[in-house]
């Protein structure tokens, strides 16, 4: 038999649990706070993981991504989905 996965489904899609981080951050925040909130929840959470759910929103006009220096990103909610 094979051996059973560490991680099971989550109940809302990752994308969704980001929007939801960056409104309770006053609708802007950096992406590694987002990062380390979704930890919380799921110490296995990747940041490639992330910024994929980060671009879906973005390629939707959802939030906006500023880039603030050299690997950090500022995500601003655009508009409520």
């Amino acid at each position: 038999m094979g051996s059973i996965p560490q991680r099971t489904w989550r109940h809302l899609p990752l994308y969704y649990r980001v929007l939801e981080v960056v409104e309770a951050k006053g609708g802007r925040c950096r992406l590694d706070e987002v990062l380390n909130e979704l930890r919380k929840e799921d110490a296995a959470i990747t940041l490639p993981e992330v910024l994929k759910a980060v671009m879906k929103l973005e390629m939707q006009g959802i939030i906006g991504v500023n880039i603030q220096g050299e690997d950090k990103l500022e995500l601003e909610l655009l508009q409520n989905p």
